[in-house]
């Protein structure tokens, strides 16, 4: 119960972190891949064709599960920064999602897919270059480092982590 009402910023340690996979049409299979790898590593990655179901409002579940995931991931490739449409409204929503953290959270995770340009209004945060061989294990780093941050805001900084009891 305390994790519920905390929202994402508190959730209970024992819940896997909810990764939000942003991305183009075109770079759909390299991102199934990847959302695969995430759930192996023990995340729970949201991928629209994964988690939206039939007869579902789409733009309103895609807005619901920005909000909800502890991170977003915005996949980048030459073709997606060039292509003007629904990612581009999507990275909109997460940077206003991202000005409501506190500051210093990892939220928002530009990945690039290829050598594209990173679009001026997420180079503010440092990307990941998942072509790299170093790439993925820098981006599951970044992604648990989130989770003892989060940890930190729980247990203030002279407390040892406390676990909460879903039986309390």
């Amino acid at each position: 119960m305390i994790g519920q009402r905390m929202g994402t910023e508190h959730r209970s340690m024992a819940a896997p972190q909810q990764v939000f996979l942003g991305h183009s049409a075109e770079d759909k299979p390299v991102v199934r891949g990847l959302c695969d790898r995430l759930a192996r590593a023990g995340f729970r990655p949201w991928l629209d064709e994964n988690d939206l179901l039939p007869g579902q409002d789409w733009e309103f579940e895609i807005s619901r599960a920005l909000r909800d995931s502890d991170v977003i991931l915005v996949c980048l490739s030459t073709a997606s920064v060039a292509k003007p449409g629904y990612v581009q409204k999507e990275i909109r929503r997460a940077l206003s999602i991202a000005d409501e953290k506190p500051e210093g959270t990892i939220f928002v995770i530009p990945a690039r897919l290829d050598r594209c340009r990173v679009p001026d209004r997420l180079r503010q945060w440092q990307w990941v270059d998942l072509f790299d061989e170093a790439g993925y294990s820098q981006l599951i780093a970044s992604i648990k480092s989130r989770d003892s941050s989060c940890r930190g805001i729980l247990d203030g900084p002279d407390r040892k982590s406390t676990r909460l009891n879903s039986s309390h």
